[in-house]
């Protein structure tokens, strides 16, 4: 029972019937761009969803997070991010304005000190599209 309760605690599983000697293949650890001091098989991701240009709000959670204890290896920012009307698109003011206004709230993001992807949204502007 001990070596079986060993073998829990290190996430090895055995296959039962046929070759149940075998222990499963333990996954890879993560890039080390990614550990920033949670465990070797885990992935903390935050999702951060339709800021809307809201840096004021980002700037809060930011300072919640850098405060904090618990590590997050990834933040997944989802649009919109900057909310551009369709109509203001078409003012190339506004839309350098909407653009420094994503720029800043994923660059509000990463003092956080982790890898940040971003999935640009409908109204964000067409130059952050891949």
């Amino acid at each position: 029972w001990e070596k079986e309760s060993r073998r829990a605690r290190r996430g090895v599983q055995t296959m039962s019937g046929e070759g149940a000697s075998e222990p499963a293949r333990r996954p890879d650890p993560m890039p080390f761009f990614y550990n920033r001091g949670s465990k070797e098989d885990e992935l903390r991701v935050l999702l951060v969803s339709s800021p809307s240009g809201l840096l004021r709000n980002v700037n809060m959670l930011v300072e919640k997070l850098s405060n904090d204890t618990i590590p997050i290896d990834l933040i997944l920012l989802t649009g919109p991010i900057a909310d551009l009307d369709p109509e203001d698109a078409k003012t190339p003011a506004l839309f350098s304005e909407s653009e420094g206004d994503m720029s800043a709230i994923i660059s509000s993001l990463e003092n956080i000190q982790c890898r940040v992807a971003y999935v640009a949204g409908r109204s964000d502007p067409s130059t952050t599209y891949p």
